[in-house]
């Protein structure tokens, strides 16, 4: 995993930060806000300590080299292992809200790339965001 090194995030900082950015009311609670911030949060901790934050490849492709492949991002937060939840926030995180495919999560993040490992590019949206608000930009490892 190759890290550069961010702040230390705040939630009432990250939960401002999204606020500012947000140019419409996209209809999440306030209470999604605080779980959105909190992900944000936990994973660039975990990237400061040097804990695992990793792509896990969800479905298999039918053409390993043409087809997309899908990924999930999973962290451990209190001894718990989570997946990146944010429906809300998946056009700017690079994420996609997946309502037809029954072999995948409903919400992963995509990529068809040849020229770069895919968990890679299907992961760098989320990470520019995170390095956005002052937190850590990563190249985590795929499980």
């Amino acid at each position: 995993m190759n890290v550069e090194k961010g702040e230390v995030l705040v939630i009432e900082n990250v939960k401002e930060f999204i606020k500012q950015k947000r140019n419409l009311y996209w209809g999440f609670t306030e209470e999604e806000l605080e779980d959105y911030a909190r992900q944000f949060v936990t994973i660039n901790n975990n990237l400061l300590q040097g804990k695992g934050v990793y792509a896990m490849q969800e479905g298999w492709p039918n053409f390993k080299k043409s087809a997309t492949e899908y990924f999930s991002i999973i962290y451990v937060d209190d001894g718990e292992i989570k997946r990146v939840y944010m429906p809300e926030l998946s056009a700017w995180i690079g994420a996609m809200r997946n309502f037809k495919n029954y072999r995948l999560p409903s919400f992963c993040f995509q990529s068809s790339s040849n020229t770069i490992p895919r968990w890679h590019d299907a992961t760098d949206k989320f990470f520019k965001f995170l390095q956005s608000m002052g937190g850590c930009y990563a190249k985590i490892n795929r499980i």
